[in-house]
């Protein structure tokens, strides 16, 4: 079969068609915006309008007084606030006991050395009651540590090695400590820095 078409008239109508199919994509493409367009901006300019309805709306609620209930419920949501903080507050200062203390306690257990019980206050100290060494500012926390104790020189050494720790600023080891040749039962008092 004889192709009667030249290969230049191929080209062109190849050519041809894919303008062609470009032309009709672009048209449907067009086509479809246009149809969403038209369907969408009703909804937009509805939006519009129920936007502007609704600050109205807002704006002469805040231009009317407020009623007493509203005022009581205001004045009951401050005074919750101001609890919430102060509990806030006193939460954050509060003083608990550290690792790092405890560790340091642990640490200057000595064999003979027998410890019961750590616990603590929270004590507003003069600088008067303080070691003329240590003498620092008045806010420190009391750490109590009771025991007992195979001898009395076991106990002083105990006791020293607080001293020579700076994490604390007063050791007191009362004299009715001692009281017993052995087998001792102990309160030491240690404030720390």
């Amino acid at each position: 079969m004889i192709n009667l078409i030249t290969k230049e008239e191929k080209k062109k109508q190849n050519n041809t068609l894919y303008i062609k199919l470009i032309i009709a994509f672009f048209s449907m493409i067009s086509f479809v915006a246009f149809v969403n367009l038209t369907l969408i901006l009703p909804s937009y300019f509805f939006i519009l309008n129920k936007k502007e309805i609704i600050n109205s709306k807002l704006e002469v609620q805040k231009k009317e007084p407020i009623k007493e209930i509203d005022k009581e419920i205001l004045t009951m949501n401050q005074e919750l606030i101001d609890k919430l903080n102060l509990i806030e507050e006193t939460k954050k200062n509060k003083y608990f006991i550290s690792n790092e203390i405890i560790k340091k306690i642990i640490s200057k257990k000595i064999p003979g050395i027998k410890i019961t019980q750590i616990s603590y206050e929270d004590n507003q100290l003069n600088e008067k009651n303080l070691n003329p060494i240590h003498k620092k500012s008045t806010d420190n926390k009391k750490v109590i540590i009771r025991g007992n104790a195979k001898n009395r020189e076991i106990l002083l050494l105990f006791r020293q090695a607080f001293e020579n720790d700076p994490s604390f600023i007063n050791v007191d080891l009362p004299i009715s400590n001692f009281v017993k040749g052995s087998n001792l039962e102990f309160n030491l008092n240690l404030i720390s820095s």
